[in-house]
């Protein structure tokens, strides 16, 4: 019970913004070996299935989370495509601002042309 409270403590601290009393279940995961190891194994089981009990009851009587302002996940695989797309976007700035050098240099040549004959 101390170690939930000192956790409890800790994600209040953590998170100022924390106004609510986060419930902290165990549900196990633990191997006990040596000697008395079978009792002490049962005792485990059981008080890991009274934490899935007490998780589920807890999420059955839950209300509902408000979904309306979530903001959407940016994850690497989104930074990466948003790196790429700026890459390429400037990779086709620069091919197209040679493109207009070479148009311009062949527009100028050619008024030259025209002029040098008339």
């Amino acid at each position: 019970a101390k170690k939930k409270r000192d956790l409890q403590a800790a994600v209040r601290a953590k998170i100022p913004s924390c106004k609510v009393e986060v419930p902290v279940v165990t549900l196990g995961g633990a191997t006990v070996s040596g000697e008395g190891a079978g009792a002490m194994a049962a005792a485990g089981k059981a008080k890991e299935k009274e934490g899935f009990d007490e998780l589920w009851t807890f999420l059955q009587t839950a209300g509902d989370l408000d979904c309306t302002k979530l903001q959407p996940f940016e994850g690497a695989d989104v930074k990466w495509e948003k790196m790429i797309k700026a890459k390429d976007e400037a990779e086709a700035r620069a091919r197209a601002s040679l493109i207009y050098i070479a148009v311009l240099a062949k527009l100028g040549g050619f008024l030259v042309f025209l002029f040098w004959r008339a």
